[in-house]
């Protein structure tokens, strides 16, 4: 053996394990015995170091967690406010629509009116030209007989302008 302690001498570098073990010990030998080689020290080292990175896991995931949380909220009010405004959208959109309907059917009930106006007021023209003696437009005296009707009166009953008296 050389001076020092290299029971192999290939490795001329070989340093000492650490004095609390024996590399050489056979694991028989270790395994049978009650106590154990490694000191108290270490192990309590060890514990304290897992201990240590336990709390630390348990801090960065409650840290996460609550980062999640506020993210979430900030998600949700802002899907909120856009509800909002696609409600607020959407009721603009259906009294626009509703306005538009109601705009249409006034037209339409006007039409209607007109039209029901023109067709009495056509009717009592021909009433009016049927029962009188004289033509209310130009003085003329109508027969009684029902088929004779004045050039202008004929006029006025289909709604087309009179002619340029003469």
């Amino acid at each position: 053996m050389e001076g020092n302690g290299n029971k192999y001498p290939q490795y001329p570098y070989y340093f000492h394990p650490p004095s609390w073990v024996d590399p050489y010990q056979s694991s028989s030998s270790s395994s049978s015995s009650s106590s154990s080689s490694v000191p108290k020290w270490v192990i309590a080292a060890i514990v304290l170091a897992v201990a240590i990175l336990v709390i630390f896991l348990v801090w960065y995931i409650r840290k996460r967690e609550k980062r999640n949380k506020e993210e979430a909220c900030k998600r949700a009010k802002v899907a909120v406010e856009i509800a909002n405004a696609a409600k607020a959208a959407a009721a603009a959109n259906a009294s626009a629509q509703t306005a538009k309907v109601a705009a249409q059917n006034a037209r339409a009930l006007a039409v209607e009116t007109a039209k029901a106006a023109k067709t009495a007021a056509t009717e009592d023209t021909v009433d009016q030209i049927y029962m009188s003696r004289d033509c209310p437009v130009c003085g003329q005296v109508c027969k009684w007989d029902f088929t004779y009707i004045c050039p202008c009166c004929k006029w006025k009953a289909m709604g087309e302008i009179l002619p340029p008296k003469k």
